[in-house]
């Protein structure tokens, strides 16, 4: 009887760490690189861009702001990999502040 208590135990304490990192794994591919995304802005367009203010405005809006998120996800994925000539036109369509 003991046994069976603990292997319940068990199998309920593997069930809620699983659903743990399923959400955790949800978590990390929403998340958005916005420190990435506004030191890309300012190393391909502007030397002078504020980074830290970038970072902050956009890390704020990817967790308030549905659209915002979307959007900053097509730009990351238009970034990726590109040169600097390349991902200028990315910006185009990116939700950051400038």
């Amino acid at each position: 009887m003991r046994w069976m208590r603990q292997m319940m135990a068990l199998a309920f304490a593997t069930g809620v760490l699983g659903l743990a990192a399923v959400g955790c794994e949800e978590a990390a591919e929403d998340a958005i690189d916005c420190p990435q995304i506004c030191q890309t802005y300012r190393d391909c367009v502007d030397g002078e861009y504020n980074v830290d203010a970038c970072r902050d405005d956009c890390e704020m809006q990817a967790e308030e702001d549905d659209a915002f998120r979307n959007s900053a996800k097509v730009c990351e994925a238009c970034l990726d990999g590109k040169a600097c000539d390349d991902q200028i036109t990315c910006f185009d369509e990116c939700p950051i502040e400038r």
